[in-house]
């Protein structure tokens, strides 16, 4: 699940084929045994099937009370902890575009981005500033691949800037497709920067999250309750 994506449609939902393991562990939720569910838990969360089986799984009328507030409880941890994309270079802002100021050793932007280059779209977006950048990025995953638009300035044989007649720089425009880093990575070189525009966008999807597939409240009524109306509607003309 993205963050700004809306939740897929009970009707989309209901064409994904919960896989068997799926089930099993879903059952153990329900165990009767706490360890056992504790296991259950554990084990689905870090199942290796994507975020849009375990929501086609909440749709299933036979989950319990238990069942169904764990598997809410993993959906929710999945999104809001989840992994990070990230190209790996410092950046500053020009003119309406990025400009990477240098590339960090051992990310992906190292074999395709140089010093000095210009972003100027992602997935077909413009970016226009550091914040449009971080915000595309963080909102994928490690390994997702991004389409890079980037205007760089063409060398002569020495390596200088070429200029044309009136003394402009000349640059030619490139693409290139390459998968994300991890902002863990970053972490680990002390140049992370964290999207709060990400952060709010996951928080909101859980909120519809919780609405859509969230337990409903259930007024309980005691005894003692039931007796006072009872009572009530007795005394009433």
């Amino acid at each position: 699940l993205l963050p700004g994506v809306m939740l897929p449609s009970d009707e989309t939902l209901r064409r994904i084929v919960v896989p068997p393991q799926v089930y099993l562990l879903l059952n153990g939720l329900g165990s009767s045994t706490w360890s056992e569910r504790e296991e259950a838990t554990r084990s689905l969360a870090t199942l290796g099937v994507s975020d849009h089986v375990l929501l086609a799984a909440m749709l299933d009328r036979r989950l319990g009370i238990e069942q169904r507030s764990r598997l809410l409880g993993i959906l929710t941890n999945r999104i809001l902890e989840a992994p990070r994309g990230a190209v790996g270079i410092q950046m500053s802002t020009n003119m309406g575009s990025v400009i990477v100021n240098r590339v960090i050793p051992g990310m992906p932007a190292e074999r395709f981005l140089r010093q000095g280059d210009r972003i100027v779209m992602i997935e077909g977006v413009k970016v226009l500033n550091n914040d449009d950048l971080t915000n595309i990025v963080q909102s994928r995953r490690p390994g997702d691949i991004l389409e890079f638009q980037v205007e760089r300035r063409v060398l002569d044989e020495l390596g200088d800037a070429r200029r044309d007649a009136e003394g402009r720089l000349l640059t030619e425009l490139l693409e290139f497709d390459f998968p994300l880093g991890s902002i863990e990575q970053l972490d680990r070189s002390g140049n992370i920067s964290t999207s709060t525009q990400v952060s709010k966008a996951r928080e909101s999807l859980v909120s519809s999250l919780r609405t859509r597939f969230g337990l409903r409240p259930v007024q309980l009524r005691t005894p003692d309750f039931v007796a006072k109306q009872l009572a009530f509607a007795e005394r009433s003309p």
